[in-house]
C-alpha cells in the first residue's frame, strides 16, 4: 500500500529527533561536506587521495571519516595498507 505521506506519519519521537540532530551537526562542517563530496563524485576514495584532494594531512582526514562512519553515513575496507571509503547511506 505504499509509503505514507509525512503528514500521515507519526511525529518523531525525543530519541529520534536526537538521533537526526546529531547526523545534522556532524554534516555541518565543512570540511566533511567537501569529504563526503569528494567521495560522491568519485564513487570510492583511500584516505591519501581524499586527503590530497582537500589539501589536508591524512591523519586529520582519517579522525574526519570516522565522525561520518560512526554515524553509518560511510563505510571502509583495507586493502593491504590502505582503507578506502565510499558513502553508504545519502541520508
Amino acid at each position: 500500500s505504499g509509503p505514507t505521506s509525512l503528514r500521515e506519519r507519526a511525529l518523531m519521537t525525543p530519541i529520534q529527533a536526537g538521533g537526526l540532530a546529531a547526523v545534522f551537526k556532524v554534516l555541518a562542517n565543512d570540511t566533511r561536506l567537501r569529504l563526503l563530496h569528494a567521495l560522491v563524485r568519485a564513487g570510492e576514495l583511500c584516505v591519501t587521495d581524499l586527503a590530497a584532494a582537500v589539501g589536508m594531512r591524512p591523519q586529520a582526514v582519517s579522525n574526519q571519516l570516522q565522525r561520518l562512519s560512526d554515524l553509518g553515513i560511510l563505510a571502509s575496507r583495507r586493502d593491504g595498507n590502505s582503507i578506502f571509503y565510499r558513502v553508504v547511506d545519502l541520508c
